[in-house]
């Protein structure tokens, strides 16, 4: 355990006690104090919606320094709004995992704009719809009726709002036990920090979508 440095942070992700996400945000600061404590300082996260939270409640904190290194903090909601979320920090332990290698399932489209193959690219007159199976920073899984073959690259457009285009290779093939075709395995090749944010942004999006639509399915 260590302290958290504030000075590195560049990203906020808080989660509750069941560690469903409740908040991503670039939006932070660090209230003064009348009376410091030295093992712990106050944080306003701000947000354009935040779930049902009460003052009290467990939550995990994931700080995200610039270089990548994450650091998991647990703590208690000080206060809450549906735009503010407010809570104390210190200790934390370093992450060890690959952020990378989570992945999540999502029903999405994107496009198909150019398709490299053999050092040869062309650009398609006519966008190809995908489906987007599952997504991690790395890669994702893509459904399409259009044949490919594993070293293919193609472009790959995706989020409708602030999208991106992202060169992909095809990796592999994936099949289900009847021989089916499930999807092409994927991995995003020189992909830049903003476009690494926006990938984690979206699935971090996706996730507070869905854990909003099981809530709201519990009481239809």
């Amino acid at each position: 355990m260590s302290m958290v440095d504030k000075e590195k942070i560049k990203q906020i992700f808080v989660y509750d006690k069941n560690n469903e996400p409740l908040v991503f945000s670039k939006v932070f600061l660090f209230p003064k104090e009348l009376f410091k404590n030295k093992n712990q300082f106050a944080v306003t996260v701000k947000c354009s919606s935040l779930p049902s939270i009460k003052k009290g409640e467990f939550i995990v904190v994931v700080f995200e320094y610039v270089n990548g290194t994450r650091i998991r903090c647990e703590t208690r909601v000080d206060s809450a709004t549906r735009i503010q979320l407010d809570f104390h920090a210190g200790e934390g332990k370093e992450l060890e995992e690959r952020r990378s290698s989570f992945k999540i399932t999502v029903n999405d489209k994107a496009y198909i704009t150019a398709v490299e193959r053999n050092y040869n690219t062309v650009q398609l007159e006519e966008e190809i719809k995908v489906k987007i199976v599952n997504i991690n920073l790395g890669g994702v899984l893509m459904k399409t009726d259009t044949p490919y073959e594993a070293g293919d690259i193609v472009v790959l457009r995706m989020f409708d709002e602030e999208s991106v285009e992202l060169r992909t290779k095809i990796l592999r093939k994936q099949l289900d036990p009847e021989g089916r075709l499930l999807g092409y395995g994927c991995q995003f090749l020189d992909i830049t920090q903003q476009e690494e944010e926006r990938v984690a942004r979206y699935i971090f999006e996706w996730q507070v979508t869905e854990r909003e639509r099981r809530i709201n399915a519990q009481y239809a």
